[in-house]
């Protein structure tokens, strides 16, 4: 380093020394904490590798960061899942008619019970005899998220094998459901639809403004829905979201030919009319409601797979 001396007024300046670059410093690394050559290689692989899964990412992450024994210690916790792709899902063996009733169906369960099940966090908020029938049909993930639900249903209608992931607690919103099928859109009951993803949230509040006000009456709403649905022909199907003060319910809606039907796939139950469901269902405001029109979509099956919505059935 390099000091001289200018006039009388003696200050010092600064002419830096070799090699350095004005403006760029050095990066400070906490003693104990220095970056390794295998971390950087690690985060290239990941970034370069657009067919991992987040699991499989924070593995290589951790692998590389802490090494083989806290990957091994976290596996053991559940923190990694398995990973598919869509060369792993078969086509379905069943008909259509066979399907619907593995999907929809509970049996021994009465349908006070069934209606129940969505709207509970816990099988301990049922009753005993309640608890002791649900126990005997459904020894595991009774409560996957509707949205994962809705997604397996019309998935095996397209004639995959899939199931839903168990992940209770978790909502997901319409650009989520938008992004898993190719050419999707959000549409309400006033004829108004959007397409693009990122504004399917806002699309949503702003179907919830308009229909507050609203003339018709509830029954009025309930009846038009299921004659907007209906135009879109027998064999078509989708993803009817409810709305209510407190919380959204995600369901399948299928148009048959003695009308529009709903199935509530997280409880494995299926309503012949939007009537009919709506009756067991009145903390919902038809008002609010939109819908995805699935049938004539394509699933992006690999996202799907990798946002662990729904997995093979039976692993």
């Amino acid at each position: 380093m390099q000091y001289k001396l200018v006039n009388s007024n003696a200050y010092l300046m600064h002419y830096g020394v070799k090699g350095m670059k004005w403006g760029v410093r050095k990066e400070y690394v906490p003693k104990g904490r220095r970056k390794s050559k295998r971390t950087d290689s690690a985060v290239d692989f990941m970034l370069q590798n657009p067919d991992l899964t987040a699991y499989a990412i924070a593995a290589t992450y951790v692998l590389a960061r802490f090494g083989a024994k806290r990957v091994s210690d976290l596996r053991k916790q559940g923190w990694f899942s398995e990973k598919y792709t869509s060369a792993d899902v078969d086509r379905c063996h069943t008909t259509k008619e066979e399907d619907l009733r593995i999907i929809n169906k509970l049996p021994g369960l009465d349908e006070s019970t069934v209606d129940k099940l969505a709207y509970v966090s816990s099988v301990d908020q049922l009753s005993k005899s309640e608890q002791d029938a649900v126990n005997k049909v459904i020894k595991d993930g009774w409560m996957e998220n509707c949205v994962y639900c809705t997604t397996a249903g019309a998935l095996r209608r397209k004639g995959y094998d899939v199931e839903a992931k168990n992940s209770p607690g978790r909502g997901h919103s319409h650009e989520q459901t938008m992004r898993w099928w190719k050419g999707s859109k959000i549409e309400n009951f006033m004829g108004e639809s959007e397409s693009n993803p990122k504004r399917a949230e806002a699309f949503q509040t702003h179907t919830e403004t308009r229909e507050s006000k609203s003339k018709r009456s509830y029954d009025e709403q309930i009846a038009h829905m299921s004659k907007t649905l209906e135009k879109q022909g027998v064999g078509a199907y989708g993803d009817l979201r409810l709305y209510g003060f407190f919380c959204g319910h995600s369901t399948e809606y299928s148009v048959e030919k003695d009308g529009v039907k709903i199935h509530d796939n997280q409880v494995k139950h299926t309503y012949n009319s939007l009537e009919e469901y709506m009756k067991y269902h009145k903390q919902f405001d038809p008002h609010m409601s939109t819908f995805i029109r699935l049938d004539n979509c394509e699933p992006d099956l690999d996202r799907i797979l990798k946002e662990h919505a729904v997995k093979p059935r039976g692993k």
